[in-house]
């Protein structure tokens, strides 16, 4: 059996990295809103961000179990990354499910 064979640098963000197709990916739609759309650069990225530091400012570390009971809105997935970003463990809930129910997560 052979060795596995890894390459240098990750390859699964697509083959360029310019800075025009940088921007170009930041400035197209993550999602939309009830209001209006939401591009990953000013939205999704920053929205992510912000939910992942106030996890660590709250005291989330790394490998911590981080439950999200959110409707499907974008701040549910801003939630979810943030969460991942930050190292957690993300277990999900509907919002819909008696909160007593909460007590097996």
């Amino acid at each position: 059996m052979s060795a596995l064979e890894f390459p240098e640098r990750s390859t699964w963000r697509g083959t360029s990295s310019t800075a025009t197709s940088r921007r170009a990916a930041a400035a197209r739609r993550a999602c939309t809103s009830a209001t209006r759309p939401i591009t990953y650069a000013r939205g999704a990225g920053a929205g992510r961000n912000r939910f992942g530091n106030a996890l660590r400012r709250l005291g989330v570390e790394v490998e911590d179990r981080v439950l999200l009971v959110l409707p499907d809105r974008p701040e549910f997935a801003f939630a979810w990354f943030g969460a991942a970003k930050a190292g957690a463990v993300i277990a999900m809930v509907n919002p819909i499910v008696p909160a007593d129910d909460f007590a097996h997560y």
